[in-house]
């Protein structure tokens, strides 16, 4: 037997039934699109009306963390992103060109390497999974269509709002598990590690290619990993963690 199928024989043994997985920058590569499709829409606007783009993407994307923490994820936030830039630059251009920037929800990122392999040996284990996702459903849709089938439920959030412990506590009911048997992987210790620890989960956390989703106060039943293809030996950390307690 390997040794990531006895870590996760062993934590079945221990208690643990369910893992709940976040999706973006956890399995599949968000952010990558998101800067991708920036980088594109500034380019082209400073093109356009022949400002700096030096000069206006550090105020980009500030007017970007302050507007998420408003319009969450809608996709309509780049609509008010763009009106602020007009505010700041007197360009139209900032407004006529956010068509690039929604063409983030029709793009599929790319998994997290090694993510998949991951996936595919819980999912071949005792322990069951599911995923609470921040999107539209349509865009989940697309997102998950190679992996959905590995996943007992998932769990899309109200792009209107920010994910809280409630999405984590919905999905582990609808899929059978008590708080005390979850572990919530996910690179946001704001929406993911933290609220699934007020629940009285366990959490790994992978790192945040985001610093909006950095902010918060680890939990004592959760551990940090540095990619998702160390998850395993996460999971031996937290093992170790719950025997020692």
């Amino acid at each position: 037997m390997k040794a990531k199928d006895r870590i996760l024989k062993k934590a079945r043994k221990k208690g643990f039934k369910l893992i709940l997985w976040d999706l973006d920058d956890s399995l599949i590569q968000t952010r990558s699109v998101f800067s991708g499709k920036i980088d594109e829409y500034l380019e082209v606007v400073c093109s356009k009306s022949e400002i700096d783009i030096e000069e206006i993407r550090p105020i980009f994307m500030e007017q970007n963390n302050k507007v998420f923490e408003v319009k969450s994820v809608n996709p309509e936030r780049w609509d008010w992103v763009a009106e602020r830039m007009v505010e700041n630059f007197g360009r139209n251009e900032f407004v006529e060109y956010v068509p690039i920037l929604k063409s983030i929800y029709k793009t599929t990122p790319e998994m997290v390497e090694g993510a998949m392999e991951v996936l595919e040996t819980i999912y071949d284990s005792p322990l069951a999974m599911g995923m609470v996702t921040h999107a539209t459903p349509e865009w989940t849709e697309l997102k998950t269509e190679k992996i959905r089938h590995m996943f007992g439920h998932i769990e899309t959030v109200d792009v209107n709002r920010h994910k809280s412990k409630e999405d984590w506590e919905k999905a582990a009911k609808i899929l059978g598990a008590e708080a005390k048997d979850c572990i919530v992987i996910g690179d946001s210790l704001r929406n993911d590690v933290e609220p699934a620890g007020e629940l009285g989960m366990a959490g790994i956390l992978l790192p945040s290619v985001w610093s909006v989703y950095a902010s918060g106060t680890m939990p004592n039943r959760a551990v940090e990993v540095e990619h998702v293809s160390k998850v395993f030996e996460g999971l031996e950390k937290l093992l170790e963690m719950e025997s020692r307690s």
